[in-house]
């Protein structure tokens, strides 16, 4: 293995701007991984004085406030109107909500969004249970009317 400070065996041509009389002559690889080093080291210095210069700051990227997990849409709602829910383990959904915020959500609101990410509420002992759509019509029955009536 070679030394670390030992030339390479091929010659290579500098880059240099072709109005400079050193144009064409030749280094040694070390010689011209130098000058690459600080070439990128003065376009990467450049760059940073430019978007300096302009202005442009990188803003903190924030997590979407309107886009709620349905399990903190029905716990919020449940803490304002004393209304208990009992999840299915299967009830998982992200719910993105444009025009309104969480704490104006009304108990037909819940239902339209419970039917439109594929859930039935039904309602027994003042309990509301959240259930994937599709069940067969003996489960649901064994959990109430639909909710809200």
């Amino acid at each position: 293995m070679a030394a670390r400070n030992a030339t390479l065996p091929l010659a290579l041509v500098d880059i240099v701007p072709a109005s400079s009389p050193q144009r064409g002559r030749t280094v040694n690889g070390e010689a011209l991984i130098c000058q690459l080093v600080r070439l990128r080291t003065q376009l990467l210095g450049v760059l940073v004085c430019t978007v300096l210069a302009s202005g442009a700051v990188a803003e903190p990227v924030e997590a979407d406030p309107l886009r709620f997990n349905l399990d903190v849409i029905l716990s919020d709602f449940a803490e304002r109107t004393g209304t208990r829910f009992i999840l299915d383990p299967r009830v998982r959904a992200k719910v993105t909500l444009i025009g309104t915020e969480i704490d104006a959500l009304t108990a037909k609101d819940i239902s339209r969004i419970l039917v439109l990410y594929g859930f039935e509420a039904y309602t027994s002992d003042d309990i509301v249970y959240v259930l994937p759509n599709g069940l067969p019509d003996s489960i649901k029955g064994e959990f109430g009317p639909r909710w809200p009536q």
